[in-house]
């Protein structure tokens, strides 16, 4: 079969399955969730011209952000159905300057190969707003600035990336990467190769004016918005650096392999290194954004772990999809270098896009059951030694009992689940605003609730309360999150009589991981016997496996000391303990995360090694150390699996010995 023969065999399979899957993931797309129901108010203050007026809302974006939401409500009523097909417009516009890029970068279009990528964001992560829009504007400038033919194209470019900035902020940074490396295609900075293989580099002073046309357009809009709106800067600049929660250099340390090993950070510097080459090269910017992007990505995902794409993460899949794209018509088909691609595109793309889906997540995190799992259960199985109930019991949500093994009737267990999320001013926005004197908090109150949603709230609330009193349970229990959940709610504003009735428990949890998050679960028992007995067998564990949690993480270490041995003048120290939770928001991959991938990328090798004989690349040579890459990674990933089964035995063991 020829390559183009496959090639058309290739896009019309890729497009059975994305266009029936597009129309899906924008169906799914919850428009109402993606526009921040905060932002609501923004509308409000811009029609009446008092934006960025003194009120603790609207820090989070330009005044674009809220423009075309104001022109649809100001024209329709309604923006949310406009707010949608604007955004399914751009998507398309954005997949079609994708291709086109693709094809004056490597002479095809790669329809196909892009599609997949793009359907690879946009099924699991399709509710989004402020990210994708700033990010399409600022690559449709890209698109302008670097393909066109354009007479202005420059300004045109200037155009769209101060719009693209005065939506996000954040869009100002790759700006500037776009622009300097814009000097080597105008020509301002030249670089040779002469007779002797020695490099020359030249500067045409006159090309300045190239690179100083593209600010124009966003000094512009700066001075107007300044003039228009006094205080816009102290809003989308000044109120996320006013004491941020990771400040610039604590992020770089993140990114230099010293102080513990990171393995993202050897990642990075291969593809950084790689793309640089590629870029000296062929003299192409599109494999050093996608590098750079990829640098975002891997110290910016703060997501449990692993890689997922976020909203945040628009503008690095674009140029990392981009990459790819251009990659694989400069490798050779049924290639050493192809499968390496290939392997890339797993990493990068489809595992993070897969992670998120049902399926996924429980065989990764639940059949695997290594790493975080083992270590969220070793420190939260304070649960497991509440004496089995033979009453009702009531839970937030049925994994704070099933995941520590708790030994319970399930037709006797009621979930109430739904946590309220309530919108506080005084937990972002608010603090920082006050202190840059742009407001006064005494003069406001939290933004209220869509009524839909607090009415919902309250019938659930007295729906909560209803069972408490008709059910008499014998145990309740509340997950991390304690006072914002409806269960939490409904329990305190019982009558001191029914509350009088229970005794209560603070057992550790790590469920929520982050240092800032809460971690205790709250138990409420009807029988005080089994309040004693459960304290009694928890301070016997802890007390016995508190050296291996230290070992693991001196955080969770001392979090046990305050809520357990230390109620008890138990007084341990964990001084020198690990630093497991504290790096979870910076390290790419946990042991279940790099199992799965090991083997993954070992299935893929092995189905390669059909092409690689059809088209003779599968010498003696090649053949022996293409087993012993595949050998490696499924011993790799077996001895994470085993490694921390054998240890989950040993806990195991010291929890029998407890009961």
């Amino acid at each position: 079969m020829d390559d183009k023969k496959y090639e058309r065999i290739e896009a019309i399979a890729f497009a059975l399955a994305l266009i029936p899957l597009l129309v899906y993931s924008v169906h799914v797309t919850d428009w109402k969730s993606s526009y921040r129901e905060m932002w609501y108010v923004c509308l409000d203050y811009m029609g009446q011209g008092a934006l960025y007026g003194g009120q603790p809302f609207c820090e989070q974006g330009g005044p674009f952000l809220y423009l075309p939401q104001l022109i649809f409500k100001k024209l329709f009523g309604n923006f949310q159905i406009l707010t949608g097909i604007m955004i399914t417009a751009l998507y398309i516009a954005a997949f079609f300057l994708m291709t086109r890029v693709s094809k004056k970068e490597t002479g095809k279009p790669n329809y196909a190969f892009i599609g997949l990528l793009v359907l690879a964001w946009l099924y699991p992560w399709s509710s989004s707003y402020n990210y994708p829009f700033g990010g399409m504007i600022l690559f449709f400038g890209f698109y302008i600035l670097y393909y066109s033919a354009l007479r202005f194209k420059e300004v045109t470019a200037g155009i769209l990336f101060a719009i693209a900035v005065y939506v996000n902020i954040a869009m100002l940074m790759p700006i500037l990467i776009i622009a300097a490396f814009y000097a080597f295609r105008v020509g301002l900075v030249k670089i040779e190769r002469n007779e002797s293989k020695s490099f020359k580099v030249s500067i045409r002073y006159k090309k300045i004016a190239n690179i100083f046309i593209i600010f124009i357009p966003v000094l512009l809009f700066s001075i107007l918005f300044r003039l228009m709106y006094p205080n816009i800067f102290k809003y989308i600049i000044f109120a996320h650096l006013e004491e941020p929660v990771l400040t610039f250099w604590q992020a770089l340390k993140d990114m230099v392999p010293f102080g513990y090993v990171n393995q993202s950070v050897f990642i990075v510097y291969v593809v950084l290194a790689f793309c640089f080459l590629l870029f000296i090269r062929t003299f192409s910017v599109i494999p050093v954004l996608g590098a750079l992007e990829f640098w975002v990505l891997l110290n910016d995902h703060q997501h449990f772990g692993g890689l997922y794409f976020g909203r945040n993460h628009f503008l690095t899949f674009l140029f990392i999809i981009l990459t790819f794209a251009i990659l694989k018509e400069k490798v050779k088909r049924a290639s050493f270098e192809r499968i390496a691609l290939y392997c890339g595109l797993f990493l990068v793309i489809v595992y993070p896009a897969i992670v998120p889906l049902p399926f996924a997540h429980d065989f990764i995190g639940k059949k695997l059951d290594t790493g975080i799992s083992n270590f969220q259960k070793e420190v939260g199985y304070g649960i497991n030694f509440v004496p089995k109930q033979d009453g009702n019991i009531l839970a937030e949500y049925p994994e704070l009992l099933t995941g520590y093994d708790f030994d319970f009737d399930m037709e006797r267990l009621d979930v109430a689940s739904d946590t309220e999320y309530r919108i506080n001013i005084d937990e972002f926005s608010g603090p920082r605003l006050a202190k840059l004197g742009v407001t006064n908090l005494t003069g406001w109150s939290a933004l209220k609730l869509d009524e839909a949603k607090a009415k919902a709230n309250e019938e659930r609330l007295a729906e909560i309360r209803s069972l408490m009193h008709v059910k008499n349970y014998s145990m309740i229990a509340i997950g991390p999150r304690s006072g914002a959940t409806l269960i939490a709610q409904a329990f305190e504003g019982m009558p001191p009589e029914f509350k009088g009735q229970y005794c209560k428990l603070i057992a550790p949890n790590m469920e929520h991981l982050p240092v800032t998050s809460i971690h205790i679960a709250t138990i409420y028992l009807k029988d005080i016997k089994d309040c004693q007995t459960t304290f009694v067998r928890m301070v016997d564990y802890y007390g016995r496996i508190f050296d291996r949690i230290c070992k693991k993480s001196r955080f969770a270490a001392n979090n046990v000391v305050n809520i357990i041995l230390g109620a008890v003048g138990r007084q341990k120290n964990c001084d020198k303990g690990g630093n497991f939770v504290d790096n979870f928001n910076h390290i790419a991959f946990f042991p279940e995360h790099l199992a799965f991938i090991f083997g993954a990328m070992a299935l893929f090798l092995i189905l390669y090694i059909p092409a690689l004989k059809k088209h003779n690349k599968f010498t003696k040579k090649s053949r022996m150390i293409y087993y012993i890459i595949i050998i490696a990674m499924v011993a790799i990933a077996a001895y994470l699996v085993m490694k921390s089964y054998s240890d989950y035995r040993e806990f195991l063991g010291i929890v029998g010995s407890v009961r």
